[in-house]
């Protein structure tokens, strides 16, 4: 065959006629090469885009978080348990507070689906980010699916610890009867806790402190000789945190662990938190769920302080 016809023996082997007019092989192979080139190419440029859309936004993480550490005035000393627990309450509970109340704001908004509500109940902290992970993402997305179709917000619990049990039922995989992959303690309790401020009759813990991740490693500094499980007794803690909820005391001890040494809080001078921002907390953990985010922020910029 050649370019146009009748090259070899007057035969009609090429892509367009004798008068040059295109013949349908001709249509054929431009579609397959230069059409399907142009696409890809517009999908690489949306690739591209992306990409820089990601670095922006981890570049600016990493400028805040270069920022935090490095600008912050030393504005409080750290004495004893009566100072530390007076820090939390005046700098850091409010984080606390303002995570459970926007989550049960979306959990009971009925302009949300059920998977965005699921989506934002599970994602809502910086520390979820995690889940964000090529190696995790069938497990976040299988954990969202099962938490859209239980509805546990929209039920009822005599107790915290019906709750969290119900939750741990809820992320398990049937298929292994194991925790779904990228599912563990810190994220079952974190669930649990933003699904029991949401409930119509909010449950939170009270029998128990549950001990994860930082918390444990706070309550570990607390108590180096004694042997803790992932629920401890509140009763163990009330002598030296009488005026939190066990709540509190897992938020405490997850944020203050570096200033608790050997059963003693270690004399320091400490910088006081940068000024609370409303979408600080979720913003980098959601960033795959660019327009869900979106709306949420608007609501939290409306609702929060």
């Amino acid at each position: 065959w050649d370019f146009a016809d009748g090259a070899w023996l007057h035969a009609p082997s090429g892509l367009i006629r004798e008068d040059n007019s295109v013949k349908p092989s001709y249509l054929e192979l431009k579609r397959v090469t230069k059409d399907l080139a142009t696409r890809q190419a517009e999908a690489n440029v949306l690739n591209y885009e992306e990409q820089l859309r990601i670095q922006r936004e981890e570049g600016q993480y990493a400028q805040h978080m270069a920022t935090k550490q490095t600008s912050q005035a030393l504005v409080f000393q750290v004495t004893g348990f009566t100072s530390l627990v007076n820090i939390y309450q005046t700098h850091y509970a409010i984080n606390l507070q303002n995570e459970l109340k926007l989550v049960a704001h979306v959990a009971n908004d009925s302009s949300f689906t059920d998977v965005e509500k699921a989506t934002f109940i599970l994602m809502a902290s910086s520390h979820q980010d995690c889940m964000n992970y090529p190696n995790r993402k069938n497990g976040r997305n299988q954990a969202i699916s099962a938490l859209a179709q239980s509805k546990l917000w929209t039920k009822s619990f005599p107790t915290f610890e019906d709750l969290y049990d119900q939750v741990c039922q809820t992320l398990t995989d049937p298929a292994t009867g194991k925790l779904i992959f990228g599912i563990g303690s810190l994220a079952l309790y974190d669930v649990a806790k933003r699904i029991g401020a949401s409930l119509a009759q909010p449950v939170y813990p009270s029998a128990y402190v549950y001990l994860n991740a930082g918390a444990m490693k706070g309550a570990k500094n607390l108590f180096p000789q004694q042997k803790l499980s992932d629920r401890t007794s509140t009763a163990l803690f009330q002598p030296y945190f009488p005026s939190l909820s066990s709540l509190e005391i897992e938020d405490l001890l997850c944020i203050t662990k570096g200033m608790i040494s050997n059963g003693n809080v270690v004399t320091q001078s400490c910088a006081a938190p940068k000024p609370w921002v409303p979408t600080d907390f979720y913003h980098r953990s959601m960033r795959d769920f660019l327009t869900l985010r979106s709306r949420i922020d608007t609501i939290a910029k409306q609702i929060l302080p």
